[in-house]
């Protein structure tokens, strides 16, 4: 297998932010007349909470920090993509990207912040970068996402009384893409639903845009009805993703020894 068509994913690295908040925190403060019940809402035991004024530029230097003592700060040099995804993005307009570039000391010929994937983000980042590798002279690429909400949007005193409070953590993850065969990604797949965009809908009491100012505070709007459908499309999507994948590769599903799952 040659290594100029071929890309790996030669190393991975997390943060946590230290401050731990436990699911008691939520529950004292359960709005009773917020009644939905739904395994999607289940509380795990903790979660971890960015600090005040902790920045996606600071989560993303604690991540790639088990990186550089792994591999020392060289490998930077040949950073020649950098795509960042923040889930709640501090600067208006552009993203974090140019922040964390700033951090690193690097300055990458690709600089994308990558505002859309969610909860894929991810994957989506690691398939974008792979193609610009592939069609281009790029060496190297790193994947930046960042979660900050949960310690910023879910702790508000109208908000964490909901169910949905309790549910997201804070963190960050990097990965490093190399054009090489050492550990190559095999295949991936992504699929883009158009037609449920704006689901994910942003509300507040009383309704207003999200960048207006207002009384009421911001947080994700969820029904009964809603989750029940974001459940079932994930329950088909998944599965078909990876059966598509394994399809290509010459893989049976049931040859399969992991499968991880992010939602």
């Amino acid at each position: 297998m040659g290594t100029t068509d071929t890309i790996s994913l030669a190393d991975v690295s997390s943060y946590l932010p230290k401050n731990r908040v436990t699911a008691d925190y939520f529950t004292r403060y359960a709005d009773p007349e917020d009644n939905i019940s739904n395994a999607m809402f289940k509380s795990p035991p903790f979660r971890h909470h960015i600090a005040p004024g902790e920045t996606p530029a600071d989560m993303a230097e604690q991540a790639i920090a088990p990186m550089l003592e792994r591999r020392g700060s060289e490998f930077l040099s040949e950073i020649d993509i950098l795509i960042v995804h923040t889930q709640l993005p501090e600067i208006g307009i552009v993203g974090s990207g140019g922040e964390v570039a700033a951090r690193l000391g690097i300055s990458p010929e690709w600089l994308i912040d990558l505002h859309n994937g969610g909860c894929a983000a991810f994957v989506y980042g690691m398939k974008i970068a792979k193609q610009i590798m592939l069609s281009s002279t790029a060496r190297s690429a790193l994947i930046v996402t960042v979660q900050n909400v949960a310690g910023q949007v879910f702790t508000q005193e109208q908000v964490r009384g909901k169910p949905q409070a309790a549910i997201p953590g804070d963190g960050a993850g990097i990965g490093l893409l190399v054009k090489s065969g050492d550990s190559p990604i095999l295949d991936i797949e992504t699929r883009h639903l158009p037609e449920f965009a704006g689901q994910m809908t942003v509300v507040a009491d009383p309704p207003r845009k999200y960048w207006e100012a207002g009384a009421g505070q911001m947080h994700v709007g969820f029904t009964e009805s809603k989750i029940a459908k974001v459940l079932a499309r994930g329950n088909r999507i998944v599965p078909e993703a990876a059966q598509a994948v394994c399809a290509r590769i010459g893989v049976r599903s049931d040859e399969l020894d992991n499968l991880l799952v992010a939602g």
